[in-house]
C-alpha cells in the first residue's frame, strides 16, 4: 500500500487577506475613540476648500442578515459526523461581505479586522436568552470559550481560482481587482473557526458581531458612546460569561475518527480461500423420479461445490461430469424433462408445453422454456452422447437444467419473484396505460405514415423530384448509400446544391405562377417545368438544347436558380447559364456523379414510413417479434414492461450466504478483490425472467412470454450497461454466437469491509495504471496500454451494499488484466477524499508521506500545544515540526491568506497495489 498525500494537485486557489469595495477603503485611521467608521471629504466652493468628516454605516447598523446572502456551511446543518481534524466555516456571497461594515482601516501588517466572528461552542458553553424587542435572538456565552479576539483578522479570507498559486497580499490585489468584474462568482468570502474540535461531540456555529458597537446594537443595549474599533470581547479580564446577539446559526457533531485515521485501519489482503463456496450435498436431492418412486439419483461427485454471485479470483470450481459421462442425477433429470411434450408426430420429445392428453402432469421446471423450444437431442452435446456440457460448455440451455448448481440459482431468481409479486406486478400494471398509449400513438403515426406513404409514393399526384426538394431537411439525414446521405451525393454530383432551396421549390411548383408564366425556345414544350425536370432528371446535360425564351424572374447564383427582379435579354441568368452549360461537357465522363431522384424518392419514403415505428421501439421496448413460445399475446399487446430493480438486493434479504457463501471470513477493515461469478448471476436471473412471465400469464398481463424484464443484478447505474444481455441471445445458442452478459469476461469486484463507506459513503474510488518516476513518486499513465484513450483509468461499473459495512465495486477488468507487469505500469486501486469544496484543518496525527521531506498537508494537530489557549490555533504557537522551514513558519500567523494556504487540505489518498489483493496462481 501506498500513501498519497500529496500525490493529488487538483486545483490552486489564490487566497487573500481581505476584500473591500467602494467607499469603505477610504477609511482614515483615525484613532480608537471615535465612535463610527469616518472617511474625510473635501469640497470645493468657488476658491473655498471645506473639508468634512462624514460618518459610514456600520456595525450597529446591522440588525439581520438575509439567508441568500449565505452560500454555504461546512459541515451542514445537522451532519452527525464531521471530522473532528477539520476546522468549521461559513462561505458568503458578497466578496466583500465580511469587511463590509468593518469600521477600521488596515493595520501596519496590512490586516483589516472583519466585522463578524464564527464561533463554535458545545451545548454546555452557552444558553439561549430572551432577546428584547426588536433586536436579535441572543446566547449567553461562556467566554473562556471564544476565540482570540486580536487574532480575528486571520480567520476571514478570500480565494479565487483566476490566479495559479498563493501570493502574498500586496500582489495580488491588483490582480484580484483586474479579475473581479470578468467573474464575480469565481470568488468566495469565507469565515473560518479556528478551534479545534473534540471527537464525538455536538457543537453549535454562531454568526456573531465583532466590535462591541455591534454587540451592544443588536442586543438592543446603548452604543453611543462606544468606540467603533473597541472588540466585542478582550483577551484579558474577560468576564465569566458574555452575551452576544446572533446573525446565523447552525448545529452539528463530530466523528470520533477522521477520514484518514479510518483509511489508515484498511489493510489489503487476498481473500480467503472458502470465500464464495459451499458445500451442496447432491445425494438425496428430493426430486421425485419420472416413474414415482422417490429421489432421484446423486451426481458424480455427489458434494458439488456451490457458488455464489461472487467467488474467489483463485477458485477452482468443481469438476462435475468428467470423461463425458453420464450420471444418475442427469438421467433422472432428462426423464422428468421427457414429460414435456408439444405433440409432435411420433410422439418425439420435445420441451415445451406438459402432455394434456390425460391427467396434468407437474414436473420439474424446464429453466429457458418460454425463450427457445428445442428438440431433446439439442439439450444435450453436439455429438449426440446424449451428455449435457455444462458451465463453459456449448450450450447455455444444458448447462441450466442438467446442473445442480445452476438449478439452485434459477431456483432463487423463481423464488424472489414468488416473494416479490404483487409489488412487481403493481409496477406492470402501472406501465401498462403508458404502453397502451404509445400503442395508440404509433397506430397514429403508423395511420399517418401510410398515407403519406400513398400520397407520395403516387408520382401522377407529385413527381419524385418535387418530393426530394420538399424533403430537403431530412436528406442530410437519411442515406442513399453505405456511408452517404442524399445530401452528400448531391452536393458530389453535376447538380447545384440550390435546386434544394426555397425560392427553386416555388418554381419548380407544378402548376405554379413561375411556371406558367415562363416558356422555352423548344417548339414542343412551353414550361419551365420542361427544364428543371431535364437538369435534375438528366444532370444537366440535356439543358445544351434549350434556351430560355422570356428571361423575366430568373438568375443563376452558385449554381442554382434564384428569384430576382425582371431582367432584359442578356441577364446574368443567360451569362451564368451559359457558363454553366459549357462546363459539363469538359468534364470527363468518370469524374461526373449522377444523382438518381428516383433512388433518393425511395429512400426518403421509407425513412418517413419507417422512423416512426423505430423510434417507439426503442422508448418503450418493443418486442421484435410478436411471437411467444406458448402463447400468441393478445391483440392489443405492444410492448413488456421494464424494471430496474436491482436483483442482488433480493437475494441477499433472504440469505447473505446466497450472495457471498462464507462472506463472514472477510475480516473487519480489509480491502480484497473478488469475482463477478457470471454463470450464477445468468441462471439466477433467467430463473427471475422466467417466473415473471409465469406470472404475467397467469394474470393474463398482455406480455411478449420470451422478453427480458429484468436486466440488472447489481445497482443500475446510469451508463445504460447491464448485467445480462436479452435472453433470447444466449439461452440456446452454441457458444461462438452465445452472449449471456455486456462482458464476455468475469470482472474484478473491489470489496471492501469496515466503517469507511459508512460515514464517508462519497468516498471516490477507482482504479489506474499507475509508474515511478526517477524519484520515486508515483504518476499516472493517463493512457494506459492504448496511446490516446483514456485506457489508464477505470471507474465502478456498479455496486452494491450489504448493511452495514459491507461494499461491492465492479471494474472492467480482469485478473489477466492486473497480475501483468507491463511497461505501461501496475495497476492499483485509489480511495480518495471525495473531491468537493475546499477544506481547511489539520491531520489528526502525523503520518507523513516521507518523514524527511516536509509538506503542508502533513502538518497536525500533535504540532501545536498552546497552554494558554489549548483548544485553538493561534498566531503566536507556530508549529513545531521539525523539517517545516523557516520560511514556513513566517507564513504563520502573519495573515489570513497565509493561515488559509498552511491550513488547506489536499484530499487524502491510499494506493492499493491490485496484487496485493491476489493470490496469484503460478
Amino acid at each position: 500500500m501506498a500513501r498519497g498525500k500529496t500525490f493529488f494537485n487538483l486545483g490552486k486557489y489564490t487566497f487573500a487577506s481581505w476584500m473591500r469595495r467602494g467607499i469603505g477603503n477610504a477609511i482614515a485611521a483615525n484613532g480608537s475613540t471615535v465612535i463610527r467608521a469616518q472617511i474625510p471629504i473635501n469640497i470645493q466652493l468657488n476658491e473655498e476648500v471645506l473639508s468634512q468628516d462624514v460618518e459610514l454605516l456600520g456595525p450597529t447598523d446591522v440588525m439581520g442578515i438575509q439567508s441568500n446572502a449565505i452560500v454555504r456551511t461546512e459541515p451542514l446543518n445537522g451532519t452527525v459526523d464531521f471530522e473532528w481534524n477539520m476546522l468549521p466555516y461559513i462561505e458568503f456571497y458578497d466578496e466583500d461581505f465580511a469587511w463590509r461594515y468593518t469600521p477600521d482601516a488596515p493595520d501596519a501588517k496590512n490586516n483589516l479586522r472583519p466585522w463578524v466572528a464564527l464561533v463554535v461552542l458545545k451545548e454546555e458553553e452557552f444558553s439561549d436568552l430572551r432577546s428584547n424587542r426588536g433586536a436579535l435572538s441572543a446566547i449567553r456565552i461562556n467566554t473562556a470559550a471564544l476565540p482570540v479576539s486580536a487574532e480575528t483578522h486571520l480567520w476571514a479570507h478570500m480565494h479565487t481560482g483566476e490566479q495559479s498559486g498563493v501570493s502574498d497580499l500586496d500582489k495580488i490585489l491588483i490582480d484580484i481587482a483586474n479579475n473581479y468584474p470578468k467573474d464575480p462568482d469565481g470568488f468566495t468570502c469565507r469565515l473560518l473557526s479556528p478551534r479545534r474540535l473534540d471527537k464525538k461531540t455536538r457543537y453549535h456555529a454562531f454568526l456573531v458581531p465583532a466590535f462591541e458597537a455591534g454587540r451592544l446594537a443588536g442586543l438592543g443595549e446603548k452604543f453611543a458612546t462606544v468606540p467603533a474599533r473597541k472588540a466585542a470581547w478582550s483577551d484579558t479580564n474577560r468576564p465569566g460569561t458574555l452575551d452576544f446577539p446572533v446573525y446565523h446559526r447552525w448545529s452539528f457533531a463530530t466523528s470520533d475518527a477522521s477520514f484518514e485515521d479510518l483509511l489508515a485501519k484498511i489493510k489489503p489482503l487476498p481473500s480467503h480461500p472458502s470465500v464464495g463456496m459451499r458445500d451442496l450435498d447432491t445425494s438425496r436431492a428430493g426430486y421425485v423420479k419420472a416413474n414415482g418412486t422417490p429421489n432421484v439419483g446423486a451426481t458424480t461427485p455427489s458434494v458439488l461445490g456451490l457458488e455464489g454471485a461472487l467467488r474467489t479470483p483463485n477458485m477452482v470450481s468443481t469438476a462435475y461430469v468428467a470423461n463425458g459421462k453420464k450420471d444418475d442425477f442427469q438421467k433422472d433429470v432428462a426423464a422428468l424433462l421427457n414429460l414435456y411434450d408439444n405433440g409432435l408426430p411420433n410422439d418425439t420429445p420435445q420441451y415445451g408445453e406438459a402432455k394434456m392428453d390425460g391427467d396434468p402432469i407437474l414436473t420439474i421446471p424446464l429453466y429457458g422454456q418460454p425463450y427457445v423450444k428445442r428438440p431433446i437431442n439439442q439439450l444435450s452435446t453436439a455429438s449426440g452422447q446424449n451428455t449435457p456440457i455444462l458451465r463453459d460448455g456449448i450450450n447455455w440451455y444444458s448447462a441450466v437444467n442438467f446442473d445442480p448448481r445452476n438449478r439452485v440459482a434459477a431456483g432463487l431468481g423463481t423464488l424472489v419473484v414468488q416473494q416479490n409479486q404483487e409489488s412487481f406486478m403493481q409496477s406492470a400494471w402501472s406501465q401498462l396505460q403508458y404502453l397502451q398509449k404509445a400503442r395508440n400513438q404509433l397506430a397514429a403515426v403508423g395511420s399517418i405514415m401510410e398515407r403519406i406513404k400513398v400520397r407520395f409514393t403516387n408520382e401522377t399526384l407529385v413527381p419524385q423530384e418535387d418530393f426530394v426538394s420538399m424533403a430537403r431537411n431530412m436528406t442530410s439525414r437519411v442515406a442513399i448509400a453505405p456511408k452517404v446521405t442524399i445530401m452528400q451525393n448531391l452536393t458530389a454530383s453535376i447538380l447545384p446544391n440550390a435546386l434544394m432551396n426555397s425560392a427553386t421549390r416555388r418554381i419548380m411548383r407544378t402548376n405554379g405562377r413561375v411556371v406558367k408564366r415562363l416558356t422555352v425556345t423548344n417548339a414542343t414544350t412551353n414550361t419551365l417545368k420542361v427544364v428543371t425536370d431535364k437538369l435534375m432528371v438528366n444532370n444537366g446535360a440535356a439543358l445544351t438544347s434549350y434556351r430560355i425564351k422570356f428571361l423575366k424572374d430568373f438568375v443563376i447564383m452558385s449554381g442554382g436558380v434564384i428569384v430576382i427582379g425582371p431582367q432584359p435579354i442578356q441577364t446574368p441568368f443567360d451569362i451564368a447559364l451559359g457558363q454553366y452549360l459549357s462546363r459539363i461537357p469538359s468534364l470527363p465522363a468518370q469524374n461526373v456523379v449522377t444523382f438518381k431522384f428516383a433512388d433518393a424518392h425511395k429512400n426518403l419514403i421509407s425513412a418517413i414510413t419507417n422512423a416512426p415505428q423505430s423510434v417507439l421501439k426503442t422508448k418503450i421496448n418493443l418486442p421484435a417479434t410478436q411471437t411467444s413460445v406458448n402463447t400468441k399475446p393478445p391483440s392489443e399487446f405492444l410492448g413488456q414492461p421494464v424494471f430496474e430493480n436491482s436483483m442482488y438486493e433480493y437475494l441477499w434479504k433472504m440469505d447473505k450466504e446466497w450472495l457471498l457463501p462464507n462472506l463472514h471470513l472477510i475480516e473487519n477493515n480489509t480491502v480484497t478483490l473478488l469475482e463477478n461469478n457470471i454463470h450464477f448471476i445468468h441462471a439466477y436471473m433467467l430463473g427471475v425472467n422466467q417466473e415473471m412471465a409465469h406470472e404475467m400469464l397467469w394474470r393474463l398481463y398482455p406480455a411478449d412470454l420470451s422478453a427480458t424484464f429484468f436486466r440488472h443484478f447489481w445497482q443500475a447505474a446510469d451508463n445504460g450497461i447491464f448485467d445480462i444481455e436479452t435472453i433470447k441471445k444466449w439461452i440456446g445458442l452454441p457458444a461462438p454466437e452465445r452472449k449471456p452478459a455486456t462482458f464476455d469476461k468475469a470482472q474484478l469486484v473491489l470489496t471492501l469491509r469496515g466503517e469507511l463507506l459508512q460515514k464517508f459513503p462519497n468516498t471516490v474510488i477507482f482504479a489506474a495504471l499507475v509508474k515511478r518516476d526517477a524519484s520515486g513518486k508515483l504518476t499516472f499513465n493517463t493512457e494506459g496500454s492504448n496511446p490516446g484513450t483514456s485506457g489508464g483509468f477505470r471507474f465502478p461499473i456498479f455496486r452494491a451494499e450489504l448493511p452495514t459495512d459491507l461494499q461491492f465495486l465492479g471494474f472492467d477488468l480482469t485478473v489477466k488484466d492486473v497480475s501483468t507487469e507491463s511497461p505501461n505500469g501496475t495497476w492499483y486501486f485509489v480511495i480518495m477524499e471525495p473531491v468537493g469544496e475546499p477544506r481547511f484543518g489539520l491531520d489528526a496525527t502525523f503520518q507523513p508521506t516521507n518523514a524527511a521531506v516536509y509538506s503542508r498537508n502533513d502538518l497536525s494537530w500533535e504540532h501545536l500545544k498552546n497552554p494558554n489557549f489549548p483548544e485553538f490555533i493561534t498566531e503566536s504557537q507556530k508549529p513545531t515540526l521539525a523539517t517545516m522551514p523557516a520560511s514556513e513558519k513566517d507564513l504563520w500567523g502573519k495573515n489570513a491568506a497565509s493561515m488559509g494556504a498552511l491550513l488547506f487540505q489536499q484530499p487524502f489518498a491510499h494506493f492499493i497495489k491490485a496484487t496485493d489483493m491476489l493470490t496469484v496462481q503460478k
